[in-house]
């Protein structure tokens, strides 16, 4: 005698004889078959009583990485938001600047990298990569942008009167063409939440040329685009 049930694919075989353990395996089969369609009952109904339960988690999880700042996040209403990253190895290696470009309902506006000029560290390389930002933003005509990168160094010497006497026409030209959008917002996130730039800011650029944009998101970000748009 054979038994399976459907729900988690328990199945059995009881060797009919007429020895005195055929009752005691017969009863084992006919427990374990109702303890499967016990627990099938118990799933089903907490998949009806528990629906509510799992968007509760869910969304507390979602707001949980809006306080941490962990995920990337879409910009307000009519902005955009624009994620840059510089890469720096030494002073004898133009560095690499990566960007990504996203509106408010997370989708792909573009993204691009190039190579920039020789900077003395990695606090220059990130104004540097948001100089750059700035300047591709205008030429594509945009007017309310978040720039949005992970070094803090860069956003605090560029809101504050704080001198950085080495860095100074860095940040003298990003305040000037801060004054040429309509709004211009800077934000910094965790290098966690800013993957996307991260990445493009150390990948290589195709075909070996100075400088690349995408009109569709990259393959070696994809998988990090995604993710992005799903958890903001």
């Amino acid at each position: 005698m054979s038994y399976h049930c459907g729900f988690c694919g328990v199945s059995g075989k009881v060797e009919t004889c007429s020895c005195s353990n055929k009752n005691i395996y017969l009863g084992l089969a006919r427990s374990d078959y109702n303890e499967c369609n016990d627990m099938e009952e118990r799933i089903q109904h907490q998949k009806v009583t528990g629906s509510n339960g799992y968007q509760d988690a869910r969304r507390q999880q979602h707001q949980q990485d809006h306080r941490l700042n962990t995920h990337w996040q879409r910009p307000p209403t009519t902005w955009i938001k624009y994620n840059y990253d510089g890469s720096f190895k030494d002073t004898t290696t133009n560095g690499k600047i990566g960007w990504i470009i996203r509106n408010d309902n997370g989708d792909f506006c573009g993204a691009g990298q190039i190579h920039g000029v020789y900077v003395k560290n990695a606090f220059e390389s990130e104004l540097q990569a948001l100089l750059v930002a700035m300047k591709h933003c205008w030429s594509q005509g945009y007017q309310k942008i978040i720039f949005e990168g992970d070094s803090q160094q860069v956003v605090q010497a560029i809101v504050t009167q704080t001198l950085h006497f080495n860095a100074y026409n860095w940040i003298r030209d990003i305040r000037w063409w801060m004054r040429q959008f309509e709004e211009v917002k800077l934000n910094w996130i965790p290098r966690i939440a800013n993957k996307a730039a991260d990445i493009l800011a150390k990948s290589s650029i195709p075909n070996g040329s100075n400088s690349h944009c995408y009109r569709f998101v990259p393959n070696n970000i994809l998988s990090v685009f995604i993710d992005d748009s799903v958890r903001s």
